[in-house]
């Protein structure tokens, strides 16, 4: 299996548990690294991995 190294922001905001305009509130932002190729976004899925490594911290070992 391929490993998908690169994400549109609708899939990123799957992955992450959010809305797309939060997805592009963030790139608009710089707080999630993406690049526009032809006119449409690609967020590299290690930000999106580390993002959520990020959550989970936060989080703590309970889950609240």
């Amino acid at each position: 299996m391929k490993r998908q190294l690169e994400l549109t922001p609708r899939e990123a905001a799957q992955k992450l548990g959010i809305g797309l305009d939060s997805v592009y509130s963030l790139l608009w932002s710089r707080k999630l690294p993406a690049k526009k190729v032809d006119g449409r976004w690609l967020v590299k899925a290690s930000e999106v991995g580390a993002r959520l490594k990020s959550k989970e911290a936060r989080r703590g070992p309970s889950g609240c």
